[in-house]
This record gives structure tokens, C-alpha cells and sequence, in this order.
């Protein structure tokens, strides 16, 4: 099906860092859609166009903020709502991150984007890690890499339109469904500490 205004979809980064997967979801609302093209078409359009060769470039901010131990392995785009549907995956040969060398692979940063309205169902946090060793003294990051983490923080409230499709996306926060919620992303701030990135374990049960 293809997109039409008010359907979402969500761009994924997936990488691996120390045997450690590691991932990043942008999520956006479709304001332009098209009811001509496939949605499948549009998800490759988005791909490239937010490659490291497309207009709105955000492989190379993301893997910036990254160590050299990180891999990306795999982009995807996926339609969400209204309809879940299949995703376009592509995957990036030899992108890693481009920053200092890390020795843990839990300690990141963060990115806290905001809509325009108060509250805290207006914020959305990014956890871009693992940091590079040098990123941060005494869990302090240091100007370079806030420098760094801001470009990308930029970045990710790109609205996207697709020069051939000519569908456009805003970066919003969705519901836990992936339905659009009308909160639009409108700026960021930087994170002047150091955190660590928490997995949820899941017991299997007897």
C-alpha cells in the first residue's frame, strides 16, 4: 500500500559493537504522500536518501559520535501505521564508526529532542553509544564530541523530501503502537554527561 498523509514510518540503524547489537529508531509522520507509488518504493528512496551519499546524510554524523569498533550492518525503512508492513532492508558494506578507539561497550550519550509543547510525553531521548574512550573525562563529554553528537542531534530533525517519490516525512514521536500522535520534533539538546546503556534481560521461564 503506499503512504498517504498521516501514515508513519520508522528508519533503523542496526550495528554491532563488541558482539553487542546495538540500535537506533528514528521515527516520522508522512505530511506529502503519494497514492501512486508502493510503499516498498518509497522505503528504498528513503534508504538512500539519508545515506552517506544522499541528500539528508545521516550515516556519517551517526558513525562520527561512533568507534571504529562499531559496525553498521543493516538500514532499514518500514511502513508502521496504519498498516504494519514489510521493510526495506539494505546493508552498508565497510561503515564503521569514524571516532576514537572505545574498551566498553555500554557507556553512550544522549540526545533529548523536544517537540514545541511542556510535558514529558514531549521528549524523545536518543542513546548513541558506545562513546569513544576519549569522549569523556571523569563523565564529562568533551566540547569535540558534544560538537560531534549536536551535528547528528541536527540532523535527525531533517524533514525528508524525497527528490523522485516526492513524499515527505517529518521526524515525530509516536505512540508505543507506531501511531502518529501529532508530536512533531522541533529542536534538541546535548547531554553534557556520560550514561550507560541498560539491556533488558528476559528469563525464559520453566
Amino acid at each position: 500500500m503506499p503512504y498517504t498523509a498521516g501514515d508513519t514510518m520508522k528508519l533503523s540503524f542496526l550495528g554491532r559493537c563488541f558482539g553487542q547489537q546495538i540500535v537506533l529508531d528514528l521515527t516520522y509522520k508522512c505530511t506529502v504522500g503519494n497514492p501512486a507509488i508502493p510503499s516498498n518504493a518509497v522505503n528504498a528512496e528513503i534508504v538512500a536518501h539519508t545515506s552517506d551519499v544522499g541528500a539528508v546524510d545521516l550515516w556519517t554524523p551517526y558513525l562520527a559520535c561512533l568507534p571504529p569498533s562499531y559496525a553498521l550492518e543493516l538500514v532499514i525503512a518500514q511502513k508502521l501505521w496504519p498498516v504494519r508492513e514489510s521493510y526495506f532492508p539494505f546493508s552498508p558494506l565497510g561503515k564503521v564508526g569514524t571516532a576514537g578507539a572505545a574498551t566498553v561497550p555500554n557507556d553512550s550519550s544522549a540526545i533529548t529532542r523536544r517537540t514545541a509543547l511542556a510535558g514529558r510525553s514531549q521528549v524523545s531521548v536518543l542513546k548513541i553509544g558506545p562513546n569513544p574512550t576519549a569522549a569523556a573525562v571523569a563523565g564529562i563529554l568533551t566540547p569535540a564530541h558534544i560538537a560531534l553528537l549536536a551535528t547528528l542531534g541536527a540532523k535527525t530533525l531533517t524533514t525528508l523530501v524525497l527528490p523522485i517519490t516526492t513524499l515527505q516525512f517529518r521526524p515525530e514521536i509516536l505512540s508505543g503502537l507506531g501511531v502518529s500522535t501529532n508530536r512533531i520534533l522541533e529542536n534538541f539538546l546535548v547531554g553534557s554527561t556520560s550514561r550507560i546503556m541498560r539491556r533488558r534481560s528476559v528469563g525464559i521461564g520453566s
